[in-house]
């Protein structure tokens, strides 16, 4: 039996392997990706009529905190005026419930499956980091300049933003499985850093690279504290945020990017965040927003009368508390926010230091990013937060079920 293709064990591997295949191939394209959720749908239909899924009162619990979005919109449905728009957007946000569902109700992955899977994600970005980096020499050697954001959806299709914050989760998950082991595997951990801290300085948002810094910060603290100072370390440490601090000082791009944060003339956010909040005020309520299908036509009308900037049209609030509180109201958003708040605490108070980076990441890009609208932020958000979340989840019901500390 231990050799059986369809064991439990494997296929518990193949449906984590799948989901982690699926986040990496997006990076790349669309289609392969779509293709290995189906692939993996229908592994996980098998698993749960071969073996039985496994339920526990916390494990939903915590399924339904990461599913309030969806559900939200799902209500929607009763009080919009654009239906049709509404399913399109729910239609969409069914990625979240079909990617979490995949990893909540089976047997979770062990340590050093987990590991393998994690080192593998870490390896596919890299990988497109690197086609990335020479592109975007190529291109400075022939035209003088480095890449720009349409440029690079050409050449991995991910949008700019969420290559970042991919990047930032490659590094991460760099520092947390090698940081620990000989010479040669540290200095991975400093040229993977290498390869994409400076890429996000260049071309990510503003937001990814705080981010970038806080986390690779507390995740540096949290080893010296563990395994204390040691020269090496703190050297390398040192020369990526030297390097980072040179190139972000000397980007004018970039410093450019931070400048025209609130520049009305320069700047779509600026000009969506305060239309946002005039729609919000004047169209939101306690139990109900404008729908999820609504809120682009109203945005785009308000923009259209403060700019003349035809390209500034058809862009989201770019911040997805305020796309919240438009489509569905105060209380719906204050449901999901606590449900979210919820997981950051369990994150804290078990010390999971890979449920508080993805809480963080995700607490942080939502500031500028509507993550739900977008597959790759979908994923991110279902995918990685599902497979932390319920490491540790207690199953009184299930005696064989094991546990990952």
């Amino acid at each position: 039996m231990r050799n059986d293709i369809f064991s439990k064990q494997k296929l518990i591997g193949v449906i984590y392997l799948l989901s982690i295949l699926s986040i990496s191939s997006v990076l790349f394209s669309f289609a392969i990706s779509s293709i290995l959720e189906i692939f993996l749908l229908i592994l996980f239909v098998f698993y749960g009529i071969k073996y039985g899924l496994t339920f526990s009162k916390d494990r939903f619990k915590y399924f339904i905190f990461l599913q309030l979005p969806f559900i939200a919109c799902l209500l929607s449905l009763i009080y919009t005026d654009d239906f049709y728009s509404t399913f399109k957007v729910l239609s969409k946000e069914v990625n979240v419930v079909l990617f979490s569902t995949t990893i909540f109700f089976v047997e979770p992955l062990d340590k050093k499956g987990r590991k393998q899977l994690e080192i593998l994600f870490t390896i596919i970005v890299l990988i497109s980091y690197i086609v990335s980096w020479i592109k975007g020499i190529t291109l400075y050697l022939q035209s003088g300049r480095f890449l720009y954001f349409g440029d690079l959806e050409s050449i991995t299709l991910i949008q700019h933003n969420y290559l970042g914050l991919y990047g930032i989760m490659a590094c991460v998950l760099l520092i947390k499985n090698l940081w620990n082991y000989n010479f040669y595997q540290k200095s991975f951990v400093f040229i993977g850093c290498i390869i994409v801290i400076p890429f996000i300085i260049f071309i990510s948002s503003r937001t990814n690279i705080i981010l970038a810094f806080i986390l690779i910060s507390l995740l540096v603290a949290n080893r010296i504290i563990k395994n204390g100072f040691q020269f090496k370390t703190l050297l390398g440490t040192f020369l990526v945020f030297l390097i980072a601090g040179i190139l972000l000082l000397n980007s004018e791009s970039t410093i450019y990017r931070f400048k025209r944060i609130l520049d009305d003339k320069n700047n779509p956010r600026s000009l969506i965040w305060k239309c946002s909040l005039d729609l919000i005020r004047n169209n939101s309520e306690l139990l109900t927003g404008v729908g999820a299908g609504n809120t682009q036509a109203m945005l785009d009308d308000c923009v259209s009368k403060n700019s003349n900037r035809k390209d500034w049209l058809n862009l989201h609030t770019h911040n997805q508390y305020l796309s919240y509180l438009f489509r569905y109201g105060y209380l719906q958003t204050i449901m999901i926010f606590l449900g979210f708040m919820l997981i950051f605490n369990r994150a804290i108070q078990q010390k999971n230091i890979l449920l508080f980076v993805v809480c963080l990441s995700i607490l942080i890009i939502g500031m500028t990013e509507n993550y739900m609208d977008r597959r790759y932020g979908q994923m991110f958000y279902a995918i990685f937060m599902s497979m932390y979340l319920i490491c540790g989840i207690d199953n009184k019901k299930n005696k064989a079920f094991k546990f990952i500390n």
